[in-house]
């Protein structure tokens, strides 16, 4: 490494520390080698070629390259993202409604007072000062690289010169071993030096993501936490039974009005907790997702729904569910938790029903009509997805869609009570 060194030195040359090292022979060295280089570029003259170095220092130069516009980039986002946090909107006056302007107001201030500080300051840290310090790192192979290059260009004036005259003086002789010894270091060492830099520069780029990620999730969980509209009695109690029947990861809140305008769409007021039952209608469109509001069931478009959260009550208005009522079923014919002894209601027997039609593509399927009683054999086929069950339908065996079974009451209902429906088949845990 005593070569690699020499080219190497720390610190940075002023002006007259470099007019103090002209004299008349570093003036004719370089007045050489610059006629040399100018015969390479007119074909004058061939250059010494060396394919291994060549494509080392083109792989060399592609990583460079790279390091420095990431770094000048992050240093431009860095810088933009100091102006966005010194513009805070939201400690002025805004001509819009009280409401909205409440709630954009308190997640602006907590998005500017701790989510956007912290991302920036895990930017720096996490991003840009190991970026500095990578790009610092690549001064040194670059000025010997530079180097080689000159040393190449006396290299081949010597070499031209002992092809003339048979003969080089010592000190000639000497400036060709130094062309040999750095292109042999290059070519050993810069591999070893590339492949170490592109693992910390995709360190860095991982860190760069986490990053992102972590803020885009910050933003979300506070946005959902900020406009969560609270619930009356009533509600809340629906979202006991929805808890109950579909579990808490099921549950969305309607973020505005939607008014139905097709069959089996449902017209909802902004604020309403419903639970997702599938996420597109019988028709595969994704755009029209199935939910279940504690009474109807219908279509919703997903853009006007997100989800909802559960937030224990520590002194619930009522004691109507259970204390587990946010356990899973275990099995397909186990009953959700009922509503307490002072409510008069027995459990029912279950029955497995077709919730839509269904037309059979295959021999392996069978055709289902809506509201048809129907045998489940398996919960699950051949190879043992549940998204398909085996079924007997009047004396028919085949596959239907799991999702287009529901389990109902077999007896019949209470005075008062509207009939429970669960989804077929339960999740098992």
């Amino acid at each position: 490494m005593g070569i690699a060194n020499k080219y190497n030195k720390p610190g940075y040359l002023t002006l007259r520390d470099r007019l103090a090292r002209l004299n008349p022979h570093s003036i004719a060295k370089k007045t050489t080698r610059l006629s040399r280089l100018f015969m390479h570029e007119a074909g004058i003259v061939s250059k010494t070629e060396d394919k291994e170095f060549d494509e080392l220092e083109e792989k060399f130069q592609w990583l460079a390259s790279a390091v420095t516009n990431l770094k000048e980039n992050v240093a431009s986002f860095l810088s933009n993202t100091e102006v966005f946090l010194s513009s805070k909107p939201h400690e002025n006056e805004l001509e819009i409604g009280a409401e909205t302007t409440q709630l954009y107001c308190q997640l602006a201030g907590k998005l500017h007072s701790t989510v956007f500080p912290e991302f920036r300051k895990r930017l720096e840290y996490l991003v840009y000062h190991p970026l500095c310090n990578l790009a610092e790192t690549l001064k040194g192979p670059q000025k010997l690289i530079r180097k080689r290059l000159d040393k190449q260009l006396d290299y081949e004036e010597l070499e031209e010169k002992r092809n003339e005259t048979g003969s080089v003086t010592y000190e000639e002789e000497a400036a060709m071993n130094t062309y040999l010894a750095i292109n042999s270091l290059l070519v050993s060492e810069l591999p070893v030096f590339i492949c170490g830099a592109l693992q910390w520069l995709g360190r860095i780029l991982v860190s760069f993501v986490t990053i992102q990620r972590d803020l885009a999730k910050q933003v979300l969980q506070e946005t959902e936490e900020a406009i969560v509209q609270p619930l009356n009695a009533t509600e809340e109690r629906k979202v006991l039974l929805l808890v109950n029947k579909h579990g808490s990861d099921k549950l969305y809140q309607v973020t505005s009005n939607i008014n139905g305008s097709k069959d089996m769409d449902l017209t909802l007021q902004r604020g309403q907790v419903v639970a997702l039952l599938h996420d597109k209608d019988t028709k595969g469109n994704p755009n029209r997702w199935l939910v279940d509001t504690g009474g109807p069931r219908g279509y919703v478009p997903p853009g006007k729904l997100q989800r909802y959260h559960v937030v224990p009550n520590p002194k619930p208005r009522s004691q109507v569910m259970a204390d587990d009522s946010t356990e899973k079923l275990h099995h397909l014919y186990n009953l959700p938790p009922t509503p307490s002894p002072s409510v008069n209601f027995n459990t029912p027997a279950l029955r497995i029903i077709a919730a839509y039609a269904f037309t059979a593509r295959s021999s392996h399927e069978v055709t289902l009509q809506a509201g048809q009683p129907v045998t489940v054999l398996e919960p699950h086929d051949k190879k043992g997805s549940k998204e398909w069950s085996l079924v007997e339908v009047n004396g028919q065996r085949g596959y239907v869609p799991s999702s287009f079974l529901v389990a109902v009451p077999a007896a019949p209902e209470p005075p008062g009570w509207s009939s429970p429906v669960w989804p077929f088949p339960a999740q098992q845990t």
